[in-house]
């Protein structure tokens, strides 16, 4: 089978990933350069931001590995749910990014579940659900000891 740049096959699709549903490919193609320098949440060179780094997954979602902190507290020795937001907003849109599309956020609705504790690391973990240009349907996850403890959907606008 022959497949263009940033077509996902759907055997690709890991085993974790299809049972929670946390996959869909996306039809676009090259992954797009860093297009937002000093984004607070994932450009590497602003020395204030949380340097988020997503790394693409052979099923066409993008996650990354969180060392929680006592600085990002809420509540005593829990996660402010702004955080949380923040997390699951920045991994849709690296989604994006990795599929070849820039885009903003329209709407954003995020579900928490369960207190998210500031001494354990976390998986944030975001997928296209479907895409009609220019939006962009979008969900996130966030998992603390193999727990779903968040999660988002989300309609992105091409910019």
């Amino acid at each position: 089978m022959i497949t263009r740049p940033g077509e996902v096959k759907r055997k690709a699709i890991t085993a974790d990933a299809d049972r929670e549903g946390l996959t869909r490919p996306h039809p676009r193609g090259v992954a797009l350069p860093h297009p937002h320098p000093r984004c607070f949440a994932c450009d590497p060179n602003n020395r204030q931001g949380l340097r988020l780094k997503f790394h693409h997954r052979g099923d066409g979602s993008v996650e990354s590995v969180v060392q929680c902190s006592e600085g990002l507290e809420g509540y005593p020795q829990e996660l402010h749910g702004g955080i949380i937001g923040l997390w699951l907003d920045a991994a849709m849109t690296n989604c994006l990014f990795k599929h070849g599309c820039a885009a903003v956020t329209g709407e954003l609705k995020v579900r928490y579940r369960h207190p998210m504790s500031t001494s354990d690391a976390v998986l944030v973990r975001a997928w296209v659900r479907r895409s009609r240009p220019p939006l962009h349907f979008m969900e996130a996850r966030i998992l603390q000891k193999g727990h779903t403890m968040a999660g988002a959907s989300a309609k992105f606008m091409e910019r």
